[in-house]
C-alpha cells in the first residue's frame, strides 16, 4: 500500500507493506485525513523523528479488519479516529490505518471527507478544558481561536458556561464568534479590559507563551499546546501544564455527535491526493489559512 512518511526534506510517497491490526486495534480503510499543524512540525523534525517515520494523526473512514479482544468498531462501520502518540511505524496518511479501538468512534452520519478534520483537534480542545478545570462563569483566554484547535476549544468552552475571549490574527475576527482580540503590539492589556485583572485561565492553543500568561490572573491557570516548564510559585501563582490528546472513545464519540448536530465547525476541506502530500503539506503550512487540508488516497 502507500503511505507518506518523512524523508529527509519533507513528507514522501512510499509503498509498504500493509499493516496488521494487533489485539485491541482495528484497521480502518482511509477515505479522508487530515493535515494538522502538527503534521508540518512532525514532518520537519521538530519532534526529532528519524526519516522514514509515518505521518499523518486524524483519519476516517471504513473498519476493514480487527484484531483480537475487540469489542467495537466493527467491520464495514464507518468511523473517524486519531493516532494518540508518535510510536507507530505508519500514519494515518496512508491508504490503510491501524489504530487502537479505544482512538476510534462510530461516525455514520458524517461526511467522512469533513469529518477526517476534526478528531485530533477536537479531543486537544475537550482534553485541555477538562485538565483547565475552570467552572460556569470563569473566564478564559483562547489565542488561536480560529485555528484548528483554538476554535473548537472556544465553542466547547461556550457550552461549557465559560466567558471566552478569542485571540486571533489581525483581520481574523470574523471567524470567531464571542468577544476577541488581535495579537498586536500590547494585545493582553486588550485582554485585560475585557477581563479586569485578568482571565481565569488561558488555552494557549496558539503556543504563544509569556504573552498569553501576561493575560492571566494571579493565582489563575494556563495551559498549552505546547510542552511548558512549571513556573516559580513567584510568578504570580499561575499553575501551568501542556495537554497531549489520547484516544478516549467516550470523547470522541461526544464529538461526532456534536458535529452531526452542527456544534461543531467542520467546513468543507481543501483536498490533496495523497500523491501529492508535498503540496498539501505547504498549503497545510501557511499562517493564517482558514481551510482545513486533507489527503485522499
Amino acid at each position: 500500500m502507500r503511505a507518506v512518511v518523512r524523508g529527509e526534506r519533507g513528507p514522501v510517497l512510499v509503498d509498504v507493506a500493509a499493516p496488521e491490526p494487533g489485539p485491541g486495534q482495528v484497521r480502518i480503510r482511509t477515505v479522508a485525513a487530515a493535515v494538522n499543524p502538527v503534521d508540518v512540525a512532525t514532518a520537519r523534525g521538530l519532534f526529532g523523528e528519524l526519516a522514514g517515520a509515518g505521518l499523518g494523526w486524524d483519519v476516517a473512514g471504513t473498519v476493514d479488519a480487527v484484531g483480537p479482544g475487540v469489542d467495537g468498531p466493527a467491520v464495514g462501520e464507518r468511523v473517524v479516529g486519531f493516532r494518540d502518540r508518535l510510536l507507530p511505524a505508519l500514519g494515518s496518511h496512508a491508504e490503510l490505518v491501524v489504530l487502537d479501538a479505544a482512538a476510534v468512534a462510530p461516525a455514520p452520519d458524517l461526511d467522512p471527507v469533513r469529518a477526517a478534520t476534526f478528531p485530533l483537534n477536537a479531543s486537544t480542545a475537550w482534553q485541555g478544558l477538562d485538565a483547565l478545570g475552570l467552572a460556569p462563569g470563569d473566564s478564559l483566554l483562547v489565542t488561536g481561536a480560529a485555528g484548528a484547535v483554538g476554535r473548537h476549544a472556544a465553542t466547547l468552552a461556550v457550552r461549557r458556561g465559560l466567558r471566552v475571549v478569542a485571540a486571533v490574527r489581525p483581520g481574523a475576527g470574523h471567524r470567531v464568534d464571542t468577544p476577541y482580540v488581535e495579537t498586536a503590539d500590547g494585545w493582553p492589556d486588550a485582554v485585560r479590559a475585557l477581563a479586569p485583572g485578568g482571565v481565569d485561565g488561558a488555552f494557549d492553543a496558539a503556543g504563544l507563551g509569556a504573552t498569553a500568561l501576561d493575560a492571566v490572573r494571579s493565582a489563575g491557570r494556563y495551559l498549552s499546546v505546547l510542552p511548558v516548564l512549571p513556573l516559580p510559585p513567584a510568578f504570580r501563582g499561575v499553575t501551568t501544564r501542556a495537554v497531549a490528546a489520547y484516544g478516549d472513545r467516550t470523547v470522541l464519540t461526544e464529538l461526532v455527535a456534536l458535529a452531526a448536530a452542527g456544534v461543531l465547525d467542520v467546513p468543507e476541506p481543501e483536498r490533496f491526493p495523497l500523491a501529492d502530500a508535498t503540496s498539501a503539506y505547504a498549503r497545510a503550512a501557511e499562517p493564517g489559512r482558514g481551510t482545513p487540508v486533507v489527503l485522499v488516497p
